[in-house]
């Protein structure tokens, strides 16, 4: 048996999402659109945490925000807003990656997800991974079914995600971010 001192881990989240339009999922027809939302980039943050937050976060407390667009994603994004939410886990970062990754697992984790199907893995020289996922989700009686491309960096210790244009969601378009530091 091993036991190992756990390094407490930040992890930052970060998503958008649109509802709307009236599709239906369909894994052999692209989406209508490519993108509304501007994507989130593979790296380290860039949002700064005041002392209060710092603060709020050593007393065990999730720090949970909404950010306003950049004023170049305002008409693109169509108002739409972005939340960001900071939490530190007593856990080592890359066991919290692990974790994040784990997605045929997520209808254990993840309340509201009924599955999770990964359709596609594939690693690049870079030692970055693309995984395709297929979602099923509920939200009171409401059912969507939607397909994400996910990008991961395991040195970085990011993943970022979009709809995966070429299948249509039910989703109108939805980006995020997760980062561990």
């Amino acid at each position: 048996r091993v036991c190992r001192q756990a390094q407490p881990s930040r992890v930052m989240f970060a998503l958008i999402l649109l509802l709307g339009g009236a599709f239906a999922a369909n894994p052999d027809a692209p989406h209508p659109h490519g993108g509304k939302l501007s994507p989130y980039v593979l790296g380290p943050p860039t949002v700064l945490l005041s002392r209060e937050d710092e603060e709020e976060l050593a007393d065990g407390k999730t720090i949970m925000r909404v950010i306003s667009n950049r004023p170049a994603d305002e008409s693109r994004e169509g108002g739409a807003r972005r939340l960001l939410m900071v939490r530190d886990v007593a856990a080592p970062k890359d066991v919290v990656l692990d974790r994040i990754g784990d997605f045929a697992a997520y209808p254990r984790m993840v309340k509201g997800c009924d599955a999770c199907h990964v359709y596609k893995r594939e690693g690049r020289p870079d030692g970055t991974e693309e995984v395709r996922c297929e979602y099923r989700i509920h939200a009171l009686h409401l059912k969507f079914r939607y397909f994400m491309s996910h990008q991961i960096d395991p040195e970085a210790g990011c993943v970022v995600w979009n709809l995966d244009y070429e299948r249509e969601s039910d989703l109108d378009d939805s980006v995020g971010y997760w980062c561990t530091t």
